[in-house]
């Protein structure tokens, strides 16, 4: 029954659809006081997350999505594709392993096919959010990033990196696990609008967590790399936790992880049942 209620989820919002490893050359250039200065500090760790994973261009998965929202709570099994930093494909699979819900995004369109009932939506992609599914702003190219072990990066005006302790607050943090001292890079907007925020630890050798923020400095949603694994030589996340402010919360257990698989374009491209029909 919980399936099929996400599925209702799914195709009902579709039409309203409107931490890695840092380099080692980047963490010890920081670590050397006087040599350059706080901005190029600043600036050599964002160049070093640019180019974080860089070699891996594709991927495929399975594991456990949960998601949370208004107080009601499903998980399901789902099995997932990525190439590039823009196609992506995600199916919810039925207990025998049967894809139920497929959602895609080839670069250019975003669809989402539902087979029971059959129902097909189609949209471009430029802009899409995933906010009327998840109930959390976030875009599948984010998606991608993060699963990628890397930071989606938004358009800043200027950056900056600071010590901070961790906010008491933010999961993972209480009395048995007190706040520990952190180093934050804080892109801004004009203005001084916070617009990113991108947690290490202090020694800068791994992504914490990820704030992302609004045009108005409101968080978006934050991305918290819990766990991590080591797959050919990329770090990306085995445990990753998506969420709001407003309690809605999207967290991908990973059971399998492989990387630089053979994809071709033409899987991130779903068609109409009717289509499937005919060619069968």
């Amino acid at each position: 029954m919980k399936t099929y209620c996400l599925i209702a989820l799914f195709c009902t919002s579709f039409l309203l659809i409107g931490c890695g490893t840092i380099s080692q050359h980047a963490a010890v250039r920081t670590g050397e006081p006087g040599l350059i200065s706080e901005a190029e500090k600043a600036r050599a760790v964002l160049d070093a997350l640019v180019n974080l994973n860089s070699g891996l261009d594709s991927f495929k998965g399975i594991g456990k999505a949960t998601f949370r929202s208004n107080g009601t709570r499903q998980s399901v099994r789902v099995a997932w594709m990525g190439s590039g930093r823009d196609r992506i494909r995600i199916e919810v699979l039925d207990p025998a392993g049967r894809p139920v819900v497929s959602f895609a995004n080839d670069g250019d369109w975003v669809y989402l096919l539902s087979r029971n009932p059959p129902r097909f939506y189609k949209k471009r992609s430029a802009g899409a959010s995933l906010k009327n599914v998840l109930a959390i702003p976030v875009q599948s190219n984010d998606i991608i990033a993060l699963i990628s072990g890397r930071a989606p990066l938004r358009e800043y005006r200027s950056v900056h990196l600071i010590l901070s302790e961790e906010n008491e607050n933010r999961p993972g943090t209480g009395r048995d696990n007190p706040p520990a001292a952190e180093r934050v890079l804080v892109l801004k907007r004009f203005w001084g609008l916070v617009v990113q925020k991108i947690f290490f630890d202090e020694a800068l050798n791994e992504i914490r967590q990820v704030e992302i923020y609004d045009t108005l400095g409101s968080l978006a949603y934050r991305a918290v790399f819990e766990s991590m694994q080591n797959i050919d030589g990329y770090r990306v996340p085995s445990a990753l936790l998506i969420s709001n402010d407003a309690d809605a919360a999207f967290r991908l257990d990973i059971r399998r992880y492989w990387a630089d698989v053979r994809v071709e374009p033409s899987q991130f491209v779903l068609i109409p049942p009717e289509a499937i029909d005919r060619r069968e």
